[in-house]
């Protein structure tokens, strides 16, 4: 059985943190990723990131 994960997603312009959501599985991250996408689609000065947090 694959290991569960936390995925922490955010949207910062420079430092400024402009969105943060966590999703608890892939199908929920690529959902959220996807409504990121289409947010800030416009807007090159925001940087999204991705981070996985192993969980037991």
């Amino acid at each position: 059985m694959a290991a569960a994960a936390l995925y922490g997603v955010t949207a910062r312009r420079g430092e400024e943190l402009v969105r943060c959501e966590d999703a608890t599985s892939l199908p929920e991250l690529t959902a959220l990723l996807a409504t990121y996408a289409e947010t800030f689609a416009n807007d090159p000065t925001v940087r999204v990131d991705v981070d996985t947090v192993p969980t037991r």
